[in-house]
C-alpha cells in the first residue's frame, strides 16, 4: 500500500487539505505537517495509532488555522524552513515528535496538551528547537493527574479551593499516591514549595507568591510527606510548562476529585 493511499484512508490527508486551503499559513505548515505524516504514515501502524496520530494531527493544523484567522503572527525565524538540503526543519522535527509521543501515548486526554507544545511554539518566537524537545520529553513523562495538578496548583490563589494548608501525620493510600505525584513534580522543578516566617497562612496572595520568588523563598521536599497542598506554587520551569502546553484548558470536572483529596 502506497503512502499517499494510507493518508487518504487514515484521514491524514483531509488534514493537509485543510492547511492548504488558508492563505498564507497553508505552504508555511501544510509543507513540513505533510512531510511528516508521509514519513509516518509508511510506518506499521495500529488501528488505534492511527486513530491517535489523525486525531493529533487535525487539532494540531485546525488550531493553528484558527489563530491565524483571528490575527495571530506565526514565528517569522527559520523554524518552519530547513537551513539545507540535509537537515528538515525544526517544525518537522517537534511536529514529529508531537505526532510519535501522542501515537504511543495510552493516556489520551495528554495528547491536546502535548500537541498545544507544538501550537504554542509555532507563534513566539523565544522557543528554540532544543527547548521545545525538552518539554516535549517533559510533557511524556507527566501524568494526566500531573496536568490537573500543575494547573490546580497555578490557579488556587485566585481561586481558592480550601487544600489543606497545615502538616498532618496520617494518610491512606489515595492520598499517598496523590503526594507521590505532587514530590515527583517538584523533583521535576516544576513545583516550589513556599516558605513562610508567619507561623499560620490560611490563604496565598500574590503578593506572597512574587515576594517568595524575589527572596527565594522556597523549601525543598525530601519526600511525600513534606507536602503541603496550599502551599504548592509552579516555579519559573512550571510557569513555562503550563503555558506551552495549555494546561489551563484542563476541564474543572477533572479538578474535583484532586481537590477533595487534598482537604483531607
Amino acid at each position: 500500500m502506497n503512502k499517499e493511499k494510507i493518508l487518504t484512508e487514515t484521514g491524514i490527508e483531509i488534514i493537509c487539505d485543510i492547511a492548504k486551503q488558508i492563505p498564507l499559513i497553508g505552504p508555511i505548515i501544510a509543507s513540513p505537517a505533510k512531510s511528516v505524516l508521509l514519513d509516518i504514515a509508511s510506518r506499521h501502524l495500529s488501528k488505534r495509532e492511527e486513530f491517535r496520530v489523525s486525531n493529533t494531527a487535525k487539532y494540531c493544523i485546525e488550531e493553528i488555522k484558527d489563530r491565524v484567522i483571528k490575527g495571530g503572527k506565526l514565528r517569522d525565524d527559520d523554524f518552519f524552513f530547513s537551513n539545507n538540503e540535509i537537515y528538515r526543519s525544526s517544525a518537522e522535527e517537534i511536529f514529529e515528535g508531537v505526532l510519535i509521543k501522542c501515537k504511543n501515548e495510552h493516556e489520551e486526554k495528554k495528547s491536546k496538551f502535548i500537541s498545544n507544545i507544538f501550537i504554542n511554539i509555532s507563534f513566539s518566537n523565544e522557543y528554540k528547537v532544543e527547548e521545545a524537545n525538552h518539554l516535549l520529553k517533559v510533557a511524556e513523562d507527566l501524568t494526566y493527574r500531573q496536568l490537573c495538578l500543575i494547573r490546580l496548583f497555578k490557579e488556587h490563589y485566585i481561586n481558592p479551593y480550601d487544600i489543606r494548608f497545615n502538616e498532618k501525620e496520617f494518610f491512606n493510600s489515595k492520598e499517598i499516591f496523590l503526594l507521590q505525584e505532587i514530590h515527583e513534580l517538584s523533583q521535576m522543578n516544576i513545583l516550589n514549595k513556599l516558605k513562610f516566617k508567619e507561623e499560620v497562612i490560611n490563604r496565598l496572595s500574590k503578593e506572597m507568591i512574587h515576594n517568595a520568588f524575589n527572596e527565594g523563598d522556597f523549601q525543598l521536599l525530601n519526600d511525600w510527606g513534606e507536602v503541603i497542598p496550599a502551599r504548592m506554587v509552579p516555579s519559573q520551569f512550571g510557569y513555562q510548562c503550563y503555558y506551552t502546553m495549555g494546561v489551563k484548558e484542563v476541564p474543572n470536572s477533572d479538578l474535583d476529585s484532586i481537590i477533595k483529596l487534598l482537604r483531607e
